[in-house]
């Protein structure tokens, strides 16, 4: 409820939303372990690597409602830049992603079949970024629910590989 909200006073709820899911990591940790991450900075290194993951599909994901959302004064990174600068912002975030995934797996201890992940998880959202382009959304369905489907499964699965062996 609060994402939609945000739409009508802010051009960010994209942030917003990732933040939403990014505090789940942290609130999963201190419930299991009662204290704050050892490094300090670890659960921020998750915090941002899923605000910035969450925020840039979120904002390919608001592209076609762009015409929508201008119509009824909503308010959106596509709305306030427009589809190709907003684009441009997604891949900021997912910039952003993929080095804080790392420096999460060095401070947990992960080793190579993690970091071996997170390196596949950059090639999924390169790819991704070359399915969506301004004025063409045909393949936003194979951007936003494939590849991220692929993505969280591949991060998922290579982490669970490398804390096994």
């Amino acid at each position: 409820m609060g994402y939609s909200y945000t739409k009508r006073f802010t051009s960010w709820p994209h942030l917003w939303l990732g933040m939403s899911l990014a505090i789940a990591p942290v609130g999963g940790w201190l419930a299991i372990t009662g204290s704050w991450s050892e490094p300090w900075w670890l659960l921020l290194a998750i915090t941002v690597a899923v605000l910035t993951w969450v925020a840039g599909f979120d904002v390919f994901y608001a592209l076609p409602d762009e015409q929508f959302d201008r119509a009824q004064g909503l308010r959106s990174a596509v709305v306030r830049l427009g589809q190709q600068k907003a684009i441009l912002f997604g891949k900021l975030l997912h910039g952003i992603t993929i080095p804080a995934l790392a420096l999460f797996g060095w401070g947990a201890g992960f080793g190579v079949w993690y970091f071996v992940g997170v390196a596949l998880a950059a090639a999924i959202l390169t790819w991704e970024h070359q399915l969506v382009k301004p004025g063409d959304l045909s393949r936003l369905d194979a951007a936003f629910f494939t590849m991220n489907g692929v993505m969280s499964v591949t991060v998922f699965g290579f982490a669970l590989v490398d804390r096994i062996l």
